[in-house]
């Protein structure tokens, strides 16, 4: 119910930005979601608490090295690989990166980042990762409760303050920002 909910919400938005942004936004959740129904899928699994400390650890790298804009690209290169070959490892990583950038949103208005903003607005996020796991199975009461339990895990996470320059942050990630789209449980 709280997927309609949110769903529905999404496209009442009176906001300004957020309207003229959504229109992009429910396209692009409207493609991944035929993209991933268009798969064989494998049979619904649970939340990956390993893929959820996966997507926590590409954010540290990737919001420390280029901030909301390369938070934003890499988000949307890893829903593009759950488009081209779905796993719920990977979906679960997608949406507590995403989480995760939620939390470390700037307070003060930022116009120079309006999209990234947009892209990242809590309910937008919500509606991409419920999008992407009921088109891959889930029900819409089991999706929920997912979302919830990813909202949870990522919620005892502190957001870290940036203190490495990105050259630091690159090279000590020895890899972690693979973005393939095999993240099968650990």
């Amino acid at each position: 119910m709280a997927v309609i909910a949110v769903l529905a919400s999404l496209g009442k938005c009176s906001h300004t930005a957020s309207s003229n942004a959504a229109a992009p936004m429910n396209s692009v959740s409207d493609t991944l979601a035929n993209s991933i129904s268009a798969q064989d899928l494998p049979p619904v699994q649970p939340l990956s608490k390993a893929a959820v400390r996966r997507g926590i650890g590409h954010y540290r790298v990737a919001f420390t090295a280029e901030g909301l804009s390369g938070a934003m690209i890499y988000s949307q290169n890893c829903y593009d690989a759950l488009a081209r070959t779905f796993s719920w490892a990977k979906v679960d990583s997608c949406g507590a990166f995403d989480m995760m950038t939620i939390k470390s949103m700037p307070e003060e208005d930022q116009p120079d980042l309006s999209k990234e903003i947009s892209y990242f607005d809590e309910e937008t996020a919500a509606g991409r990762y419920l999008k992407a796991v009921t088109s891959a199975g889930e029900t819409t009461d089991g999706a929920d409760k997912r979302l919830s339990d990813l909202q949870a895990s990522v919620a005892k996470v502190p957001v870290p303050k940036p203190t490495a320059t990105p050259a630091e942050v690159v090279g000590a990630s020895d890899g972690v920002m693979d973005n393939g789209a095999d993240d099968s449980e650990e």
